[in-house]
C-alpha cells in the first residue's frame, strides 16, 4: 500500500515513520467515525430512490476503503512493534 501525504508526496508504508503510521491510522479512523451512514427515502419518486441507494453503495465503498487503509496501517505498526 502507498500513502498520499497532504502535501502530494507517495510514500510507500515502509518509509512512513512511526508516528506518521500512527497519526494516519488515527485520522483514518475519525473520518470513518464521521461517515453519514446510510441515508432511507420514504417517497414515491423512483428517480430520488436511486439516487439515495446509489449514495449508500459509495458511502459503503468509501467505508470499506477506509477499513482496508487503516488494516494495512495496523498491519504495518504490528511488523514494526513486535
Amino acid at each position: 500500500m502507498k500513502w498520499k501525504t497532504r502535501e502530494g508526496d507517495i510514500l510507500e508504508l515502509s518509509k512512513m515513520t512511526d508516528s506518521h503510521l500512527v497519526n494516519a491510522c488515527k485520522m483514518l479512523k475519525r473520518q470513518l467515525a464521521s461517515k453519514p451512514g446510510y441515508m432511507s427515502y420514504m417517497g414515491n419518486s423512483d428517480h430520488a430512490a436511486d439516487a439515495v441507494e446509489l449514495e449508500n453503495r459509495q458511502n459503503e465503498e468509501v467505508e470499506d476503503n477506509l477499513r482496508g487503509a487503516i488494516w494495512n496501517l495496523e498491519q504495518e505498526i504490528d511488523k514494526r512493534t513486535n
